[in-house]
């Protein structure tokens, strides 16, 4: 809608990117310019803004402070409890709860396992010299190839770096991500000279990004998946954002079909996995 795009152009706490840079192994450069524009900005900011533009539509009521705790399908409806033991009887639901999904989980019987998953830690430094204000970083790294380490620019003087591996990898030798990202900042030859007057902002933070998006289905009946929730992010980049903006607008359309059509069933939703 214009009115989100019209948002989303206010939204302050944004970086605008225009380019992407890749450092090889072995130090060799290649710098790529984005054919449309990119954006970066923290999880706090970004989430804070969906939150307010769907808080100000009529039809939305958000409810906070409660988790839910089961959900069950039937032909007749779909059945939502929460831990204050309230429940909520919908024809429709659509799971966007992320990475570690209870809908997920419940309705299709199906959790990631490592080969399935990326494992990545991500800290903010502030201070941090040769950054480039509208370049992503992609450093690959000899000693950990089955993933990167990048450098995002906030703006403000500030930067989102981190680390993301192969679970299966992670796990396999033992790797303490946020261990090895404070190693690297501080002692690798690319990057200790710039981060030698850097101050790191906050804590490090630690999550899973399902990328085996053939691994599962993405609907069953009266239900739907998006997000990460659906394991959709990029396998190459582990991005996430993007598909989970584009397979919510998806979702949305199909529902719209459904209840056009009265129908909900198994079959229908084949549709929308397509």
């Amino acid at each position: 809608a214009p009115a989100f795009k019209e948002a989303f152009d206010d939204f302050k706490p944004k970086a605008n990117i225009n380019n992407v840079q890749f450092t090889s192994f072995d130090g060799t450069t290649a710098k790529f310019d984005f054919p449309e524009h990119w954006f970066v900005a923290t999880r706090y900011d970004f989430d804070y803004f969906l939150y307010q533009q769907a808080n100000s539509l009529p039809n939305v009521d958000y409810i906070l402070g409660e988790q839910i705790t089961k959900v069950e399908c039937s032909a007749q409806a779909v059945t939502v409890q929460t831990d204050k033991a309230r429940i909520f009887k919908a024809k429709l639901l659509i799971g966007s709860d992320g990475a570690t999904s209870i809908v997920r989980r419940q309705l299709l019987d199906y959790q990631a396992s490592a080969p399935t998953q990326v494992a990545a830690v991500r800290a903010y430094y502030s201070g941090v010299t040769g950054v480039k204000t509208d370049t992503f970083e992609f450093h690959y790294l000899s000693e950990y190839k089955s993933g990167y380490f990048w450098i995002f620019p906030l703006g403000e003087n500030k930067v989102n770096v981190g680390l993301g591996l192969l679970a299966s990898d992670v796990k396999e030798k033992g790797i303490k991500l946020r261990e090895v990202l404070l190693s690297l900042v501080h002692t690798h030859p690319r990057f200790k000279q710039r981060f030698e007057n850097a101050e790191l902002q906050g804590e490090v933070q630690g999550w899973s990004i399902p990328v085996g998006y053939q691994s599962h289905p993405k609907s069953g009946e009266r239900f739907m998946l998006v997000g990460d929730a659906a394991s959709v992010a990029d396998p190459f980049s582990g991005e996430g954002i993007g598909q989970a903006v584009v397979t919510g607008r998806m979702a949305a359309f199909h529902a719209k079909k459904c209840f056009e059509k009265n129908d909900f069933s198994e079959n229908i939703m084949k549709e929308y996995e397509k």
